[in-house]
Order: structure tokens, then sequence, then C-alpha cells
């Protein structure tokens, strides 16, 4: 519920950044620069949409991965048995190596 409610809210707040465009950026003669369409348009368009589906895509997605997460026994995963152990190894290094070591 909460990642539905959140995007939601992400998504209203855009459509008010979206929205308001047309009344600070204009050109000389009135045109506006970006995102030509006011409140009245933007609101719907963007609410619409992420009420009835990406809502319900993001709410659905992290009940999924709640549920699998939930049944997950996260101890097993750092006990010190060999095959795990090297696995968090590895992720840990990779990690370490791909944002502290780039080969530009």
């Amino acid at each position: 519920m909460a990642s539905y409610i959140g995007l939601n809210i992400a998504a209203f707040l855009t459509a008010v950044e979206f929205g308001i465009q047309p009344y600070l950026f204009k050109t000389a003669d009135g045109t506006p620069l970006y995102c030509p369409y006011g409140l009245s348009v933007a609101i719907p368009a963007m609410m619409i949409s992420h009420l009835l589906v990406a809502g319900v895509i993001e709410g659905v997605i992290s009940l999924l991965i709640y549920k699998i997460a939930k049944q997950i026994d996260l101890v097993k995963i750092y006990e010190d048995n060999g095959k795990k152990r090297g696995l968090i190894k590895y992720i840990y290094l990779s990690h370490y190596l791909l944002h502290y070591h780039r080969l530009d």
C-alpha cells in the first residue's frame, strides 16, 4: 500500500511541476517554452494513469517482493559455510570494484 501511495504522491507533484510551467516560462508572445498544458490537463493526465495502472503494478510488485523476502531466512545467507560465504564475498568485491575502481 505504501508503494502505491508513494508513487501517486510523486506523480501528483510531478503533474503540478508540469502544470505550472506555462505560467513560469513563456516567450515574448506568450507561448509556453516547456510543457504547454496547464494544471487542468497535467494533473488528470498523470493521475489517471498512475492511479489505475502504474500504482497497481507498483503495489503488486512490492507485495511479491515482500512475500519472497519474508520466506528467505536471511541468517542462512550470512552463515560461514563455504559456497554461500564465497558468494557473499564475490558480491561485495564486485560491488567495490564497480563503484570505486572504474577502468575508464
